[in-house]
């Protein structure tokens, strides 16, 4: 297990994702507290679904008056 302080992590960013990438676990402290860790994403690709509740339609105020029209060619792709 690694731990770094910030000042440390900024000088070493490089070395700590290449040991989060290996598998060994990355905490990074602020004033002698943990407050973050680095994790490898995997293979650089995103699961699918990763954003499933992080994002929220689109508000009708948003559609600036878009007719039934309109909305019916962007709806139908």
């Amino acid at each position: 297990m690694i731990e770094a302080d910030m000042h440390e992590a900024k000088k070493r960013l490089s070395q700590l994702v290449e040991s989060a990438e290996r598998g060994e676990p990355v905490f990074l402290k602020r004033n002698g507290s943990v407050v973050a860790q680095i994790v490898p994403t995997g293979k650089g690709e995103l699961p699918f679904g990763f954003l499933k509740g992080e994002v929220a339609a689109i508000p009708d105020s948003l559609l600036f008056g878009a007719s039934e029209e309109h909305l019916d060619e962007f709806t139908s792709l």
